[in-house]
């Protein structure tokens, strides 16, 4: 897991944003404003950050909720890549994977939410966990 250093996660750059945060809901918060602010850094005040930050809240929180129900919580990772056409948000967990619960404490509808304000994709990965990918186009710039 990353650290924090005066605030800032680690694995920051121009062009790359990764960090790792408990799966407890006081991370759901800090996770969107660390996305949404290296995104407003990095790609400026044009990017969607409403639509980020919506759908990031909805993929973490569905790591926090979902993840982890035995032997208490682990984490999850929120890995942001700016490429010249398009910014990449991927969110990681190493818990149970994609699977019902009966006692969920959502709707049910973080996933289609997600799906209307980025190219979305879920997965369960090899190793377990769950992993969900989010695309949002990048605008191109003016000349």
């Amino acid at each position: 897991m990353s650290t924090l250093c005066g605030g800032k996660p680690d694995g920051v750059s121009p062009t790359r944003f990764s960090h790792a945060w408990p799966a407890i809901p006081a991370s759901v918060p800090d996770a969107r404003h660390a996305v949404v602010d290296y995104v407003r850094d990095a790609s400026g005040p044009d990017a969607p950050l409403g639509d980020i930050a919506l759908a990031v809240s909805e993929g973490v929180t569905n790591a926090v909720h979902h993840a982890y129900l035995e032997g208490g919580p682990g984490e999850f990772r929120v890995d942001v890549e700016l490429a010249e056409d398009a910014l990449e948000v991927v969110i990681e967990d190493d818990g149970r994977g994609m699977v019902p619960r009966a006692d969920s404490p959502g709707s049910g509808l973080g996933f289609p939410l997600m799906a209307t304000v980025a190219r979305f994709d879920a997965s369960t990965p090899d190793a377990g966990g769950t992993r969900v990918s989010l695309r949002f186009p990048r605008q191109a710039q003016a000349a």
